[in-house]
């Protein structure tokens, strides 16, 4: 018998600014990625496409970015998840995003906790503002920081 641990979140698209002119560029490529992983794997928790739901744009159900959300249930030692971050990373590290908040809640003990990651690219507002620029820079810096949350939250 396992333990079913509950893992969910979202990843903030980039919006405005310097994107701005490049949000359609943006948001297919956001796409081309999520779709491009597999429908099965092996590893637990898995990383696959089933698990991320992308808000289609259309009249008004977008303001200025997108949330793509994310979602899975595993059966495993939720505290042992570094194969896992480091397989997401690689994924986000090929997005465009401002930040990716994620929350794990563990069937046993009572310690959730929060993980977020914060784009470092997209605050410095240092990037030029070009129309030239056919091609943004994925988001490639960030910071990562766990919180341990101790008591039961529903």
């Amino acid at each position: 018998m396992g333990h079913n641990n509950v893992l969910y979140g979202g990843i903030e698209e980039i919006e405005g600014g310097y994107v701005y002119h490049q949000r359609d560029f943006v948001r297919q490529k956001n796409e081309e990625i999520i779709d491009s992983l597999s429908d099965t794997d092996n590893d637990n928790p898995p990383l696959i496409r089933s698990m991320f739901t992308i808000p289609k744009v259309s009249d008004g159900n977008v303001y200025r970015s997108r949330v793509i959300t994310f979602g899975v249930s595993f059966n495993c030692v939720y505290f042992e998840l570094d194969d896992w971050f480091a397989r997401f990373e690689k994924l986000i590290g090929e997005m465009y995003w401002s930040n990716v908040t994620m929350f794990i809640k563990p069937d046993i003990g009572n310690s959730n906790q929060i993980v977020t990651w914060r784009s470092r690219m997209w605050d410095l507002k240092l990037l030029p503002v070009n129309e030239d620029v056919r091609v943004p820079p994925t988001t490639t810096e960030w910071e990562r920081v766990q919180v341990e949350l101790t008591g039961k939250y529903y």
